[in-house]
């Protein structure tokens, strides 16, 4: 009887201190079940943001092969007005920089305008994917790409330094020895002498002459005639003189137009 009644006394205290308990929740439960429905919507908003970016990361990407395919500058800069915080964007930048920074060096020895313009691009465009802080080959290529186009420029110690960082950051990147090998190429004197000399040369896009700029449909051209045909004595045949039949018969060799003389008979005279 006695342990009943203590295992009794012992259940009345517990449900007197969960009901003391329950007493002081109560007036906080409707911010609990706030918090809980808020904890819910951040899941729920957390998961729908997160299909939404792959979404978008997905459809940037596609239009970014799609702007390989085409090769063109418009195409890859409507990746980044579309897509400009995605990772497609950043390789658009490279692209973008790599077609400015071939355009400069192609055109540095017949037009230094154009050349200056167009590295001067190629350094923004790097610039821009460096100061992004990526990661991987993105990184790798617009390093060098900037180092490249600082070598271009003849800006040697900052070229220097971007082929140094490319090998050691990237040392097992595709771009590491050829970078170290450049680094150490321009540390001569050589190399700095070269591009001191170009510096100093005068450079501008040929001069056109009047007829350089004719266009070709400016020449009148008239249609060459047909081969004449030649007579037996050598003298033109006009084009238009209907050639003989084939059944009529030639005449015989010797045969002329000219009338046959006729001999007199004996009764004439």
């Amino acid at each position: 009887m006695k342990n009943d009644r203590r295992h009794e006394l012992q259940e009345n205290d517990l449900v007197d201190s969960v009901g003391s308990m329950m007493d002081r929740v109560r007036p906080h439960v409707r911010t609990f079940l706030g918090i809980g429905v808020l904890g819910l919507l951040l899941i729920a908003s957390g998961i729908l943001i997160s299909s939404r970016t792959r979404t978008t990361r997905e459809a940037a990407w596609e239009s970014f092969l799609v702007a390989l395919s085409q090769g063109t500058p418009e195409a890859f800069e409507e990746v980044l007005v579309r897509y400009p915080d995605s990772p497609a964007a950043g390789w658009s930048r490279v692209v973008l920089g790599d077609i400015a920074l071939t355009e400069g060096t192609n055109t540095a020895f017949s037009n230094r305008e154009k050349s200056q313009e167009r590295l001067r691009t190629a350094v923004e465009l790097y610039s821009q994917v460096v100061a992004e802080r990526p990661q991987g080959m993105l990184a790798e290529r617009a390093v060098f790409g900037l180092a490249k186009s600082r070598e271009s420029l003849g800006e040697i110690d900052e070229a220097i330094r971007g082929y140094q960082a490319v090998s050691t950051d990237f040392p097992s990147g595709a771009l590491a020895s050829l970078s170290a090998r450049r680094a150490d190429s321009l540390k001569g004197d050589d190399a700095r002498n070269w591009y001191e000399w170009f510096a100093a040369q005068e450079v501008a896009p040929p001069v056109t002459s009047p007829l350089d700029e004719m266009a070709p449909a400016a020449i009148e051209t008239k249609a060459i005639p047909s081969e004449p045909a030649i007579s037996e004595e050598g003298s033109e045949k006009p084009l238009s003189q209907k050639a003989p039949d084939s059944d009529e018969t030639p005449p015989a060799d010797g045969a002329t137009d000219k009338p046959t003389e006729q001999t007199p008979s004996p009764d004439a005279k």
